[in-house]
């Protein structure tokens, strides 16, 4: 019987397993192929979700499109082909939008700050125990008197200013900011390891 109340519903099979996930008004429920839940969540911030391979290992992660101000933020939960299950990737919603550098464990964000998205940053993180940790940070500043590009490294969850540039650095790249981010990421992630 089709269940008339789901606003989303896929089916993927995962490492030989069929897995359902039914997103409903209230919540969220993920179904193996016996019918049993194995995960529930709260479904009230929850817009989307789909079955992709967020970190690279080959197996079909469950990723969610949170409602939120802020675009493209997620809450994530990896596939344990040991477990074969799913395991919340902690703090995935303080980096919305990611970019996986190509052939490296590493990632970038980006999010709105504010000013009509001309306060922004982007965050360099990668996945370690089911976590998302920060390694760098670049908050750009372009309707503030202090306008600028600032470079931090991050240890620790403390952050330590390594650069600042002017703000018309990023208006050398094509794509303005987006096109800096991507740039500066891809060229410097290992001095932030």
């Amino acid at each position: 019987m089709v269940d008339t109340t789901a606003r989303d519903v896929h089916s993927f099979r995962i490492n030989g397993s069929i897995y359902t996930g039914v997103l409903k008004q209230d919540s969220f429920y993920l179904y193996d192929g016996r019918g049993r839940i194995l995960l529930r969540l709260p479904g009230e911030y929850l817009f989307s979700f789909e079955f992709k391979d967020y970190n690279g290992d080959g197996y079909r992660d469950l990723v969610f499109e949170v409602s939120s101000n802020v675009p493209e933020m997620m809450d994530v939960y990896l596939y344990s082909p040991s477990r074969r299950g799913f395991r919340e990737l902690k703090d995935a919603r303080k980096f919305p939008a990611p970019i996986r550098i190509k052939g490296t464990p590493y990632y970038y964000s980006y999010h709105k700050g504010g000013c009509a998205d001309m306060v922004w940053a982007s965050d360099l993180f990668y996945i370690h125990n089911s976590a998302a940790v920060a390694l760098g940070n670049i908050q750009g500043e372009e309707c503030k008197t202090e306008e600028g590009v600032y470079i931090y490294k991050i240890r620790a969850g403390k952050k330590r200013l390594v650069k600042k540039l002017p703000i018309k650095t990023i208006y050398t790249y094509k794509g303005g900011k987006w096109g800096f981010i991507d740039a500066y990421w891809k060229k410097y992630y290992k001095q932030f390891c």
